[in-house]
């Protein structure tokens, strides 16, 4: 097959694009789409680091975290990339740069890249195309709740779930039931997604402090550690409701 489609960076901002597991053409084309197309200058542990045109500065967590793989997975795919001659691996104490070999043949000669007016098929205008996509799938996400999967992505973080568990001093078991009140929350405050994974992270840190602290209060003066469950709370709640259907059988039953 001859001939080219365009397809826009911000194509990963559409839900689709994190909703499974990366297969290999698709982590391919994600290191593609996310490989500088312009040189800039990065900053790491304080050492300016030049990234050229064509490469992306990923450590291997950042891209198993991104295609949902364990990192023995990303190491391995790597490898064979480089050894197809699809990329370059350059690392260093601080970082690892991978460099997309053909980078300019990927990109149309650069013209993709290009901000100028210009048509397609002589009836669309480019500056018209880019925005198409992106307005489509921030529509989309705007309309979409997308809690349940952000919830995936955070538990999917082996690290950082470990984190905080150990701060919070909960085990992994306690974590699927906490999600779950967090998840019902984020729906009663009207908040059905995030700004980026980072944003559900730093929310998901802060509402467990403060819920913790809350039960504690609440367990007439105790400070046990453990929040309770979902399960418990409901338990609760119908045991109340019993007691107040006998209390007023009771003063039915007296007068």
């Amino acid at each position: 097959m001859d001939g080219w489609i365009k397809i826009h960076r911000k194509i990963i901002n559409d839900e689709m694009y994190y909703a499974e597991p990366f297969t290999r053409m698709q982590a391919f084309l994600d290191l593609v789409l996310i490989a500088n197309y312009q040189p800039t200058v990065i900053y790491k542990r304080g050492i300016r680091i030049d990234v050229g045109r064509g490469q992306t500065v990923r450590s291997e967590h950042e891209l198993a975290e991104r295609w949902r793989w364990s990192r023995g997975k990303v190491r391995r795919f790597l490898s064979v990339l480089e050894t197809d001659h699809k990329i370059v691996q350059q690392k260093s104490r601080v970082c690892s740069c991978i460099s997309i070999v053909n980078y300019d043949k990927y990109q149309l000669d650069g013209t993709t890249d290009s901000t100028t007016d210009g048509t397609t098929d002589g009836t669309t205008n480019k500056k018209k195309e880019k925005n198409i996509l992106y307005t489509t799938s921030t529509r989309a996400r705007e309309e979409k709740d997308n809690i349940d999967e952000e919830v995936v992505q955070l538990k999917s973080g082996r690290e950082w779930v470990e984190s905080i568990c150990m701060k919070h001093r909960i085990n992994p078991a306690e974590l699927d039931s906490l999600f779950t009140v967090f998840t019902d929350e984020c729906r009663c405050n009207g908040l059905l997604q995030h700004k980026d994974i980072n944003d559900a992270k730093r929310h998901f840190n802060n509402w467990l402090r403060i819920y913790k602290q809350q039960q504690r209060n609440g367990n007439n003066g105790t400070t046990n550690n453990r929040p309770s469950s979902p399960a418990e709370n409901i338990a609760a709640a119908q045991a109340d409701q019993i007691r107040n259907v006998a209390a007023t059988v009771v003063r039915a039953a007296k007068r």
